[in-house]
């Protein structure tokens, strides 16, 4: 039935087929299919995969700016000073109270939210400035792992040699033993430089949770 689609661009057949091993005889099909090359089968695959790769590490990346995020505040609070744990301590249980039984609050109880209000300003600066550090960190990080044009010139030839060697068309020559000697260095400094950009992804998930 195979030759009946080709006759058609694979895309449908309708008509008599035929039968086999009688001396007479046929039906009437009609068929419609859709076919797909193997390559753009793969091509889809693989479209598809990288797409659920990258939701992946989005949402992975996405958990960790929450986890650093509750850490800094967790570190902003300990360099608070006794007073000033207990206010926020305070206005969390009052707003956690309103939450579930919206009482109205006495003076009291709203001046130690007004108080609250402030340090949470100290707070937030605080993690703010900590942001600030992290971020140069990483754009320091990010700039001294980055490969020259050099460097990577370097990878490529190591490439050749690789592929050379693996063929065993020669024997590498001491010069070219080196090339490949310093390109593991400079891979191992590629790699730092995709951690330090990953980190700066992260970093920019955790400005915006704070600022949040």
């Amino acid at each position: 039935i195979g030759d009946h689609f080709a006759k058609t661009n694979g895309s449908s057949y309708e008509g008599e087929l035929q039968l086999e091993n009688v001396k007479t005889g046929s039906i009437f099909i009609k068929v419609t299919c859709q076919v797909m090359k193997p390559i753009e089968t793969e091509v889809k695959l693989g479209f598809s995969k990288l797409q659920l790769e990258g939701k992946e590490q989005e949402r992975e990346a996405t958990v960790r700016a929450l986890d650093e995020s509750e850490q800094l505040r967790e570190d902003a609070i300990n360099e608070l000073g006794a007073k000033e744990q207990e206010v926020i301590r305070t206005a969390e249980e009052l707003a956690e109270k309103q939450r579930h039984h919206q009482t109205e609050l006495t003076v009291k109880e709203k001046n130690i939210l007004d108080q609250a209000d402030i340090i949470e300003e100290k707070i937030q600066n605080y993690e703010e400035a900590r942001v600030a550090l992290l971020e140069t960190e990483a754009k320091k990080k990010e700039a001294e792992t980055k490969l020259t044009a050099a460097e990577e010139k370097i990878l490529e030839k190591a490439q050749e040699l690789a592929r050379k060697e693996v063929e065993n068309a020669e024997a590498l020559t001491a010069k070219e033993q080196q090339i490949l000697a310093a390109a593991d260095a400079l891979e191992e400094k590629e790699r730092a430089h995709e951690d330090a950009r990953k980190r700066m992804a992260q970093i920019e998930g955790l400005k915006a949770e704070v600022e949040n």
